[in-house]
């Protein structure tokens, strides 16, 4: 019974790990993009991921 606790210990742990990176992750993408909104026309950003679309934003 105590190997089962440990695997289960370790999936737990595991599981806890992803969701953290998972979320630091969608607050780094959101910050991208605030950034992104911010400084539209910077094509010095390091954000390639933002950058790559090439149709010009119209604000109005």
């Amino acid at each position: 019974m105590f190997h089962y606790a440990k695997l289960l210990n370790l999936v737990i742990n595991s599981a806890l790990i992803y969701k953290i990176l998972t979320l630091s992750l969608t607050i780094f993408v959101r910050i991208g993009m605030f950034l992104h909104q911010i400084y539209p026309h910077n094509s010095s950003l390091p954000f390639p991921l933002f950058n790559n679309k090439k149709t010009p934003v119209k604000d109005e």
